[in-house]
């Protein structure tokens, strides 16, 4: 009975000297993981692909075992997922009153706008073609003229705005590129309506000028007034 007393110890329990490890290690961790997100993009936090998920189930299982140690107790355990909550708490705090968001979190990233893809952004994004595609097809779309505006966002999931739907600038405002984009878009649409206007009011000018062309001379009049007769010659 003792035996077993001492195995249940060491297989759920910790030595107090192995919680200020653990906690240590988590706080490691924990920043480690966001240090990386910050520097590789919030693409790894998506399953896009079977290697995505192999990268995200590789980022827990390393993760667990950094945290927890040897041996993986229960207690070890509990200890590493109190830690984590509270350090995602302490950061919640700051991102709200503190204002480190923008130096925690990563910018959002428009990768399309009006059917049009931003390929500077998918390059900086690290996102494919094909990773476009498929959050097309997820979204229930057929063509690419379908999405009003493609975000990837912070938590590394992809959102579309349909056409048709209204679409505030608020909205995009905090998006990497959006500005840039827009405002290309906007200028082209309105050099082709203007190039449409000038080209519709030239036919129009054309038209009327072939109208005055083809208009007969007025014909010169007859004076049928009886009050003046014709004067005689002799």
């Amino acid at each position: 009975m003792k035996v077993l007393g001492n195995e249940l110890v060491y297989q759920l329990g910790i030595e107090p000297h192995r919680i200020i490890v653990v906690v240590v290690a988590t706080v490691g961790i924990y920043l480690a993981f966001m240090i990386l997100v910050k520097l590789f993009g919030s693409r790894v936090l998506t399953s896009m692909s079977a290697s995505d998920a192999v990268i995200i189930i590789m980022f827990g299982a390393v993760s667990g075992r950094v945290i927890v140690g040897n041996p993986p107790t229960l207690a070890a355990g509990v200890v590493g997922l109190a830690t984590l909550m509270a350090l995602e708490a302490a950061f919640g705090t700051v991102r709200r009153y503190v204002g480190w968001s923008r130096f925690i979190d990563r910018r959002p990233v428009l990768l399309m706008y009006k059917g049009r893809k931003h390929v500077e952004n998918m390059q900086f994004a690290h996102i494919s073609n094909s990773d476009i595609i498929s959050a097309i097809r997820k979204a229930g779309l057929g063509r690419f003229q379908d999405v009003q505006a493609m975000v990837l966002e912070p938590t590394g999931q992809i959102s579309i705005v349909k056409s048709g739907q209204p679409l505030d600038n608020a909205i995009l405002a905090d998006a990497r590129g959006a500005v840039e984009l827009c405002e290309q878009i906007e200028a082209e649409q309105r050099e082709a309506e203007a190039a449409a206007a000038e080209e519709s009011s030239g036919g129009e000018t054309r038209v009327e000028s072939r109208g005055t062309a083809q208009q007969p001379a007025n014909p010169p009049t007859l004076d049928l007034n009886p009050a003046n007769p014709p004067k005689d010659s002799n």
